[in-house]
């Protein structure tokens, strides 16, 4: 088993969900996460005390979605290529081995647990 843990745009996440319920994954969990990369920022319009003013300003931080699955093995290269294909893409996907799984309502184990 896999932990994919993806961090794309908002206007990314219709296009990224298609592709994993396309291959069946049956888990998702979604969150709106700051953070900063390698890639730069556009510039905003400066808002001071709820106006704005024609100054910008590239902000350090930028808002992207994190979406986390957990699938099997023989599913993640699948839907890496099909994002892969996605244009136009930004963003990053991070893959990570997940030892064991449980579900503790149906008490299944492993691969049964996440399908």
């Amino acid at each position: 088993m896999k932990q994919v843990d993806m961090y794309v745009p908002r206007e990314n996440v219709s296009e990224v969900t298609a592709v994993l319920t396309k291959h069946e994954v049956a888990g998702i969990s979604i969150g709106e996460v700051k953070g900063k990369g390698k890639t730069p920022h556009e510039p905003v319009p400066e808002m001071v005390r709820m106006y704005h003013y024609g100054k910008k300003v590239a902000p350090e931080f930028v808002t992207r979605v994190h979406l986390s699955t957990v699938i099997p093995d023989l599913k993640v290269k699948p839907i890496i290529d099909d994002l892969l294909k996605l244009k136009p893409m930004r963003g990053m996907v991070f893959v990570r081995d997940i030892l064991e799984a449980y579900d503790l309502q149906s008490k299944d184990v492993g691969d049964a647990a996440i399908s």
